[in-house]
């Protein structure tokens, strides 16, 4: 599935993910492939994306929205790369 993480006008990742946890408002989100459509906000802690070559990329956030569609992920946030 392709994930857009987005944040200060900048695209801060683009590609292809095989997973990707969140967290959210209730606790961590963890959205694979074909997952049902979503709207959400984000709270702080940690983005966690696997890619499909097995590497995994972690991002700190301070808060965010999330739209999951099911075969792509948008995430607005305010974030620093780990």
């Amino acid at each position: 599935m392709k994930a857009n993480i987005i944040a200060e006008n900048r695209i801060i990742y683009q590609g292809e993910v095989s997973s990707i946890t969140l967290p959210g408002v209730k606790g961590e989100l963890t959205i694979l492939s074909n997952h049902l459509p979503l709207i959400t906000s984000l709270v702080k802690g940690r983005i966690k994306l696997k890619e499909p070559s097995g590497k995994e990329l972690f991002f700190e956030i301070e808060k965010g929205l999330l739209e999951v569609q099911p075969d792509e992920v948008n995430a607005l946030v305010s974030c620093k790369l780990i």
